[in-house]
Formats: structure tokens, sequence, C-alpha cells
């Protein structure tokens, strides 16, 4: 039985940290991996390691929860997960409550007790609700806080996120409305965490038609893993014709296909209408992601499911570049023409959407010419002078149009990017 040599025991009064109330991900007459929450709500993966002369000894990690949704949906092995953990410890349980427990380093781990390179998380065969939860972390929410505003933007853009699998031609009967859901305390907004519920409701008379819920359940839960963890990759290969990493595109496809049934359109045009509604579902993805600001820096989306709550994937920064990327490089490879102004122009804008610190955004945009086409453009402001009180914040608080000096991006004429150069305002209030 191995003692880390320099790793400080804990004691019994610090001994809260852990638990044994756990779900089994991997189990074999006792169980090999499996996660759950200790006392103080820390999210836990553990794993069997060794029993010599009567004596359990299993590794804990207390780890965040982009690496354990990283880690459910594949993303990363366990070895991966046990180097990134906040916390690792190394239990040797006997017939006492409490068991015996070291703090230890990932690097102080003997071979014999690290995984190997190919252990990855198995497949979670429990079956999935229409409940799902998105909950906030990092800036405002850390204190449960957040501006009403960007709140209501990110919570309705996520019930059409919520809604845009079933909105497939071929399921669009289906689905009857996304409803928030009141939290344990019968309010929306949880009190411990800054959290909001969502149900998802099937027409009934609709689905049993055909299947049980469940079946669609199980699709619903699916795509938006997909979404959230393969579509940036996976979307710029779209578009190519006979590609053959798409993998987890073909096997959702599958699904998909058993779902509807008979069609009366070929596998071809099946195939091009749901890679369509993938490169649809890109851009909600964007615009979600534009809204995490100085509120959050993250949003946990998952799946409540009968012994566990199951994150589904994570929303931020890094994650919005990558769908950002991905958009860019289908237009790319679409043949769509990209040019930028050499010079700065007047534009009429309305900024929706801006944080401060980074000085990006999104806006709405008058079109200065009769035959340019604008949709709501990203932009960047220039310089490291403060926001607040500009003319830039003056639009994004009292929502006005203000006239800024520009240099744009067009792509097949429409205009996507802006560079605006920072100016003095005098007529902020």
């Amino acid at each position: 039985m191995w003692v880390p040599s320099k790793s400080k025991s804990i004691s019994k009064n610090d001994v809260a940290i852990i638990k044994r109330d756990y779900q089994d991900l991997l189990f074999y007459d006792f169980p090999i991996l499996f996660t759950g929450f200790n006392s103080l709500n820390d999210r836990i993966v553990g794993s069997f390691v060794e029993n010599e002369n009567g004596i359990e000894s299993y590794l804990h990690s207390v780890v965040s929860a982009k690496i354990f949704s990283d880690f459910i949906n594949q993303k990363i092995n366990y070895p991966q997960l046990l180097e990134r953990s906040q916390l690792l410890f190394l239990l040797h349980w006997t017939d006492e409550d409490i068991p015996a427990v070291y703090w230890l380093n990932y690097n102080e781990i003997p071979d014999d007790y690290l995984p190997d390179a190919q252990a990855f998380c198995p497949e979670i065969n429990e079956l999935p609700s229409f409940e799902y939860e998105i909950k906030f972390e990092g800036g405002l929410a850390n204190n449960h806080q957040a501006i009403p505003e960007t709140l209501s933007k990110f919570q309705n853009k996520f019930a059409s996120f919520l809604r845009n699998p079933l909105g497939l031609s071929a399921l669009a009967s289906l689905i009857l409305n996304v409803y928030l859901q009141a939290a344990d305390d019968n309010e929306a907004y949880s009190a411990s965490s800054l959290k909001i519920k969502y149900h998802v409701e099937l027409d009934e008379k609709a689905h049993t038609l055909f299947h049980d819920a469940d079946i669609y359940s199980l699709f619903l839960n699916k795509y938006i893993k997909y979404c959230l963890n393969n579509l940036s990759e996976d979307i710029p290969k779209l578009v190519e014709e006979n590609n053959e990493d798409l993998g987890a595109f073909e096997e959702l496809l599958k699904e998909y296909e058993k779902l509807i049934g008979q069609s009366k359109d070929t596998p071809e045009r099946r195939r091009r209408d749901f890679a369509e509604n993938m490169f649809q579902v890109a851009g909600k993805l964007g615009d979600m992601t534009s809204i995490i600001k100085d509120d959050f820096e993250q949003v946990v989306l998952s799946n409540f499911q009968d012994t566990d709550i199951i994150p589904l994937g994570v929303l931020d920064e890094k994650f919005g570049k990558e769908i950002e990327q991905a958009i860019q490089e289908v237009e790319n490879k679409k043949g769509k023409k990209t040019i930028k102004e050499e010079d700065f122009n007047r534009y009429e804008i309305h900024i929706y959407d801006l944080n401060t610190d980074t000085r990006n955004g999104r806006a709405i945009m008058k079109p200065l010419e009769k035959d340019v086409k604008v949709i709501k453009p990203k932009f960047s402001i220039s310089g490291n002078q403060p926001l607040t009180q500009t003319k830039y914040t003056k639009s994004l608080h009292l929502d006005t149009f203000i006239m800024v000096k520009a240099r744009g991006t067009r792509t097949d004429g429409i205009i996507r990017d802006l560079e605006i150069e920072f100016e003095e305002s005098d007529d902020v209030e």
C-alpha cells in the first residue's frame, strides 16, 4: 500500500470534503470510476486503484465544471482530468467510517496508480430528461448577480437554442414550448448560485402517434451535446463533399433518420437539410457566447437525469472564438469574397452588446448605401481609454444610435466586422 511521503494527511476535522455517496460511471462488483458532490458541493471524480490487505485505495479529484464537462463528453481522458484537477487526494478505506486521506500532486502518483491514456469516460446510459439548467460562473455571477438586460438576452437565446433541434422541418410539429422552470426555492433564479432551469414540452398528440417521448429526449440530448462539443470542428468539413472525418455528425444524422422514419426526401436532401440546420445553430451559439462578458465568464449547460445533473457542455470565450473561426472558414470554402475597407468611413450604429474590458461587442447598423447589405456586425474599439461615460456606453444603455468612425470588413457585400476608431464624445450626459 503506497502512502505519499511528502503529502500531509487530512485530519478528521477536515474530512467533510470526502463522501462515499456517488454515481457509478464504471462498475464491476465494486465502483471503478465514480462521480458526485462532496459536502461542500464540489464536483468529485474518483477511481479505485488498489486493494491490499483489506485496505481499498482510491483517487479523489475536485474538478471544475469545465473539466468535468470535457471529461464526461470524452474531450479529455482520465489522466488529463487528474492532472488538471483543482485538488487531488489519495484515500485508504478500511472498516472505519473515516478514511485515511492524503493530499498529493499529480506528478507524485506512482505509475501503478496512473490510469491508461485510453481511459475515457464511458457512455452514460441513464435516460435524459426534458429538464435543463444553465449555470453562470465567474464575474458578477460569483456573487449571484448579473445585469438584468444581459441575463434576459441570454435566457431568451438559450430557449431558442433548445427549440432548434425539434425545429427541423420533419419534427416541426412536435415541440409545444420551452418554459422557465422554478428552482427548488420556487424561484427561477436559485439563491445558491446563478442558475436558470428550463423545461421542454412536446405536443403529446403529435409524438405519441410515432414514438415514446423518451426517444425525443435522447435525440435532443445528443443533439445539444454534439453542438457544444463537436460542431465548431465539424461545420467547416460539412461543406466538403465526401469528407470521411465526420463520425459524430453521421451518428447524429442516423439518430435523426430513425426518429423521422420514412421520408419522401432523398438521403442526400435529408443530409443537406441537417447540415444547414447545423450552420444555423452555429450562428445562434455565436450570438449566445457574445453575451458572455463582464457579468460572467462561462455558462455550464446541463441535463437532469435520474441520479445526477450531467453537464452537456460549456460556453466561454474560447468556445465563442472557435465558433466564429469555423463560420468564417465555412464562408471562405463557399467562395465568399472578403474585403477590408482601406479607409475609415462614417457609420450609424446602435450598440446592443459591449464588453468594456475587451472593447469588443455587437451592433445594429444603418446602411449608408442602398445596395449594401448589412447584418448585425461585430466590432472592436481602438485605444485604451475608459469606455464608461462615452457615446459607446450611451448607445448601449440608452438604446440609441450613434455615429462612429470605422473601417468595415465585408463578405459578399455584407458588413461583418467594424474596426471602430475611438473618439472622445462631448455630448454624453
